[in-house]
């Protein structure tokens, strides 16, 4: 066995309580004390590979949340330029336009086109229809004032 290392060397060393170091130990870095004394290059070199492995789960930590905090301002700023908007704004939106573009094709239909189309030829007819359509139409874009395409 190599020169044996104390409890207190291996804490003043690392910066570690006893119980951190016994913790460490339990993980299977190195091996536990025997009798307050570790074994030096088992225990330096387990507290190296430790420290070493902590830091790679910090910075992944640390890149994981500054990747979410970057698309979290990507998502704000996205809906700030008009460019996204909420699911459930949306909905109600296209509900709505929905809605009004229904009530107002049955207006056409039912109402205006028998009336519009009585006795005419068959261009003023298209002519007319095309005008309805044309409104209809109109009215169908309201839609995409929320969600531009």
């Amino acid at each position: 066995m190599n020169e044996p290392l104390t409890t207190a060397q291996l804490a003043e060393y690392t910066g570690l309580s006893d119980r951190q170091l016994r913790n460490i130990a339990k993980l299977g870095y190195f091996p536990s004390p025997d009798v307050g004394v570790y074994d030096r290059d088992a225990a330096i070199t387990g507290a190296f590979r430790y420290f070493r492995e902590a830091n790679e789960k910090a910075k992944s930590l640390k890149s994981k949340l500054q990747k979410a905090q970057i698309r979290k301002l990507d998502l704000a700023n996205a809906e700030t330029a008009g460019k996204m908007t909420e699911t459930s704004k949306l909905l109600e939106a296209v509900t709505s336009s929905l809605a009004s573009f229904r009530d107002m094709a049955y207006q056409k239909f039912e109402q205006e086109a028998p009336t519009a189309m009585v006795g005419l030829d068959v261009p003023s007819a298209r002519i007319i229809g095309k005008r309805m359509a044309g409104e209809m139409c109109d009215k169908l874009q309201s839609i995409f004032k929320v969600w531009p395409i």
